[in-house]
C-alpha cells in the first residue's frame, strides 16, 4: 500500500509515501510479523502472474465543472505512454498541473495480480455528490493488494514489474508465512472465494488439532 502517492496538487509524487516508509520501519522496531503463531494467509489476486482487466496507461477518470474551470484527467499506472508517463492532470482556472509517473521500471500497480477495488468509481461517485455533473469515470478497476504483498514475499519488489507480475506456480520464492493460498482469479479485495474458504478452513482446523 502507498506505493507512491500524491500528498496535495502542488507537490510532486513521492515514491513511496512517507507513510509506508514510517509504517515499515514502525514494524521492523518491533521484530516484524509475530513469532509465536503459525502465520497463515490469502491473496484475493491469482498465482500465474495474469493481471487484471485494466490496461496500464489507460485513462480512468475525467471530469470538470464550473465551465471547464476545474476539472482532472487521471491515468492508471505507470501513466500515459504518449503523454511522457502522465498520471494525473489538475487544472484550476488558468493553472494546469502535470504529474508523471516518474518510477523506475515502469511498474504497472493498477493492473497487476492482486486484490483489486473500485477507486476510479468511488472518486467518481464523490465528485458527483459535491455536485459535478461532467464526470466520466471509464471501465477500470485498480489492483490494491499485489499478491507479491499480500503472500508477504519479501525478496520480490513491487517496483520491479517481473516481480510484480511473476508466476508463482513453479520455484516459488520464501514467503514469512508457513502456509499461503492464491486466488483462481483476480477478484475484490478480502473476497473469500470457496476455494478460499475451503483452504482457510483446513489450516483452521489444523491449528485446533
Amino acid at each position: 500500500m502507498l506505493l507512491y502517492a500524491l500528498p496535495s496538487f502542488d507537490k510532486p509524487v513521492e515514491v513511496p509515501s512517507p507513510l509506508r516508509t514510517t509504517f515499515c520501519a514502525n514494524l521492523d522496531k518491533i521484530g516484524g510479523y509475530p513469532k509465536q503463531p503459525r502465520l497463515i494467509g490469502v491473496a484475493n489476486g491469482v498465482g500465474t502472474g495474469q493481471g487484471n482487466s485494466t490496461k496500464p496507461g489507460i485513462n480512468t477518470l475525467y471530469w470538470s465543472g464550473d465551465f471547464n474551470s476545474v476539472g482532472s484527467y487521471l491515468y492508471a499506472a505507470p501513466g500515459e505512454p504518449s503523454l511522457n508517463k502522465l498520471i494525473a492532470e489538475l487544472w484550476f482556472l488558468l493553472e494546469t498541473s502535470y504529474y508523471d509517473f516518474g518510477i523506475a521500471n515502469d511498474p504497472a500497480f493498477d493492473s497487476a495480480p492482486g486484490g483489486q477495488d473500485n477507486f476510479f468509481d468511488q472518486i467518481a461517485s464523490g465528485l458527483k455528490s459535491a455536485g459535478y455533473t461532467d464526470v466520466k469515470p471509464f471501465d477500470a478497476s485498480a489492483c490494491f493488494i499485489p499478491v507479491i504483498s499480500a503472500l508477504a514475499m519479501d525478496t520480490l519488489s513491487p517496483y520491479v514489474p517481473a516481480d510484480l507480475f511473476r508466476d508463482l506456480r513453479t520455484n516459488p520464492p520464501p514467503s514469512r508465512l508457513e502456509a499461503y493460498q492464491y486466488d483462481t482469479q483476480n477478484d475484490s479485495h478480502v473476497t473469500i472465494t470457496p476455494e478460499l474458504a475451503a483452504w482457510l478452513l483446513r489450516e483452521l482446523s489444523q491449528a485446533q488439532d
